[in-house]
């Protein structure tokens, strides 16, 4: 006599909320398309498809380029559902299925989009902003990251490695700015140091390189950015890895997370940015500190050519 089988639970439905550009362009087409699970978090997991990198979030969660935001509640837990890295992945342009475990509903989801950068950024109010850093970053002196250094001009610490290994490529990135549209040729070394530094997922000189790269389309040097990434791109494909990757081929098109559009809009208007810098410090260990660091150099070199070419 055979023992009657289980029944196979039934996958999490989750219903997606937002879609991020590139996120929505990996997805979309009448193919199937196929991939696994790469990594894995209780509110966050990355799926790699043979269109592209896309990120699941739980609700709370920054919607970004490649996410698909869904609407479960934030104390959902993705590994709790057992998704688990290396599990297969499935998707058309109305469902994502993921290793058994878990099915988004794509169908009710409208494209999230950063909202537009001032036409004409005024170099006043982004020194402006960026003289309150006192004032709503009070805690990122003691935060490990590239924060402190780009942001506060704190020298590292002896033990420090990777922000010693960063600072020379810091104050270049300073002299890169400020030299946007002189004649001579450019050099690209010290983005190219950067790439891969750090440890974890996004390491921190790649976060850095992220926030430049979005923060040059912030001030109107969307060629600039362009250019830059074309020079760095290969080296970047090689040197780190692929969720990164992804996150760094989004940042040269000006796109980054909500909570870091959010930041710099304020910091451009002049503004206090707590509540967008209070979500932003939550991406990642680091990860927001270091992206915030990289678009900062690039708004605090072009606001002080503009206020001297005007002086």
């Amino acid at each position: 006599m055979f023992a009657a089988k289980s029944p196979r639970p039934s996958p999490a439905i989750l219903i997606a909320e937002t879609v991020g550009p590139d996120a929505r362009q990996r997805l979309s087409g009448n193919a199937s398309r196929h991939g696994q699970v790469e990594a894995v978090f209780p509110s966050t997991a990355y799926v790699s498809l043979d269109s592209g990198l896309v990120c699941i979030t739980l609700g709370g969660v920054d919607p970004g380029p490649i996410s698909v935001a869904t609407t479960a509640n934030r104390f959902s837990n993705l590994i709790a559902a057992g998704l688990s890295i290396g599990q297969p992945v499935c998707s058309n342009s109305s469902r994502i299925f993921a290793g058994g475990k878990i099915e988004i509903d794509l169908r009710p989801s409208s494209k999230w989009s950063p909202p537009a950068w001032p036409e004409f950024p005024d170099a006043s109010l982004i020194q402006c902003g960026i003289s309150k850093s006192g004032q709503w970053m009070p805690s990122i002196s003691n935060c490990s990251g590239l924060g402190k250094i780009a942001i506060e001009h704190i020298a590292p610490e002896k033990d420090d490695l990777v922000g010693r290994a960063a600072r020379e490529s810091i104050l270049a990135a300073l002299d890169y700015v400020a030299s946007i549209g002189a004649q001579g040729n450019r050099t690209f070394n010290w983005a190219r140091r950067l790439i891969g530094l750090g440890p974890g997922l996004t390491p921190s000189g790649d976060d850095f390189l992220g926030g430049f790269l979005i923060a040059l389309h912030a001030i109107g040097e969307s060629e600039e950015s362009r250019r830059l990434w074309e020079a760095i791109g290969p080296d970047a494909r090689a040197s780190t890895n692929p969720l990164s990757f992804a996150l760094l081929e989004s940042a040269a098109k000006g796109l980054g997370s909500a909570s870091l559009h959010a930041v710099l809009l304020a910091i451009m208007a002049g503004e206090n940015p707590s509540s967008a810098l209070a979500s932003l410090s939550r991406c990642g260990h680091t990860s927001g500190w270091d992206a915030l660091a990289g678009a900062i150099t690039v708004l605090d070199s072009f606001a002080a050519r503009c206020l001297s070419a005007a002086a």
